[in-house]
Order: C-alpha cells, then structure tokens, then sequence
C-alpha cells in the first residue's frame, strides 16, 4: 500500500462520515489533470487514490478529485500545502490516471473539505 500523501477533512456536508467513522482520511496523490467545462470543475483538478475506500450514496469511492475552492487559490496550495477545496468523486467504473481528463458524466462534485500536504519541503520548512 502507498503511503498518504495528503489528508483530506470534509467540511460539508456537516455529516460526512466514513465506513470507520473518521474524518479526516488519508489519500495518495496521482497526479493533476483536466477537468470539464462545467460548474465546479473548470480548470485543473488534483486527482488522489483514496487509501481506505468508502461509501458516498452507497457508491464505493476509491478516487477523488480535489480544486482550490476560493478564486486566487493557486493549485499549488492544493498540490504542496494547504486550501479549501471543492472535492469530487469518481464514480464506478472509471478510473482516472494523471494522462486522462476529467469527464462530467464520470464524477460527481460530493463536499467541500480541506486538503493538507503531508511531509512535503517548502523553503526548508516541514509542511504537516
């Protein structure tokens, strides 16, 4: 199994909640892609494998994409830090790697949460 990479806390919905009863989890990043011309999802998204899959109306989620929530947030933040985001799943069937694009009848935007960087160096400093 990977190693986490980044730790994502659901925001909202209020009462996300996980199959083990956490939040936060633990995803792995893959890589960054393109994502449709469409409400929440114009532009780059972050695509991360899900460490513990789990359920999100009564769906297994195993892949989420994730964007800077707030306009000006570069997907830097998202990438290597920390930032609100509007967060993505994709939906059964389909499995995305960093070479493919985003397609709207394949995902479905579910939350908003945080993303945060584990064990990156920026500048010297330890982001955790």
């Amino acid at each position: 199994m990977s190693e986490a990479s980044h730790t994502i806390l659901i925001h909202d919905p209020w009462f996300f909640e996980i199959t083990n009863g956490s939040n936060p989890f633990s995803a792995t990043a893959v890589g960054v892609l393109s994502g449709p011309d469409a409400i929440n999802w114009r532009g780059k998204l972050f695509l991360l494998n899900v460490l513990e899959p789990f359920q999100c109306d009564g769906e297994p989620v195993s892949q989420i994409l994730c964007s800077p929530r707030y306009k000006g947030d570069p997907m830097f933040l998202a990438r290597f830090l920390s930032c609100t985001v509007g967060i993505s799943r994709v939906r059964p069937g389909y499995h995305y790697t960093e070479h493919t694009s985003a397609h709207e009848s394949e995902i479905d935007y579910f939350a908003i949460g945080e993303i945060r960087a584990r064990g990156r160096f920026f500048k010297g400093h330890r982001v955790r």
